[in-house]
């Protein structure tokens, strides 16, 4: 067997061994955030924030990257992730450390100066260099938010 058909084994497992109502939480989070419902997401944070110690990096950058995408209230939304918990300096390396991603490059790719600077404000990493500087979308795109950043702020600045 090899190592990335392992990995995905252990992955499956690990997830079949955590509790069901933290898999109904992530569930009913992504779903609340892809519809954009501020307020069913705020009363989920606010139930069932003990479950978000259970969610490992990608998972975290996961949530972050839905609320990221979303249209006019995806800052809201990215607000009461970070009020909840989740770290600005979450990273999704699913598939491996070469394809690392942040949200912090998820907001700057989607042109969101506001949410990356909520972010870098949050403490996340603007100069974050995953190896091979590659992102897993596409070897031709930065990998860190400051590369993908075309505007003059910078951090410090308002």
């Amino acid at each position: 067997m090899d190592a990335e058909t392992r990995s995905m084994i252990e992955r499956l497992e690990e997830d079949l061994r955590r509790p069901p109502e933290r898999r109904d939480f992530e569930a009913e989070l992504l779903t609340a955030l892809r519809m954009e419902d501020v307020a069913c997401c705020r009363e989920l944070l606010s139930l069932n924030r003990k479950w978000l110690r259970h969610f490992k990096g990608p998972e975290l950058a996961n949530l972050l990257a839905a609320a990221i995408v979303l249209g006019p209230a995806a800052g809201e939304l990215v607000d009461l992730l970070l009020a909840a918990g989740v770290p600005a300096r979450c990273v999704d390396d699913q598939l491996g450390r070469e394809y690392q991603l942040t949200p912090l490059v998820t907001a700057a790719r989607a042109g969101r100066l506001d949410l990356v600077q909520r972010l870098v404000r949050a403490g996340a990493d603007l100069f974050c260099i995953p190896p091979r500087e590659k992102s897993r979308c596409s070897p031709r795109w930065p990998a860190t938010a400051w590369s993908v950043c075309d505007c003059s702020w910078r951090p410090g600045r308002t």
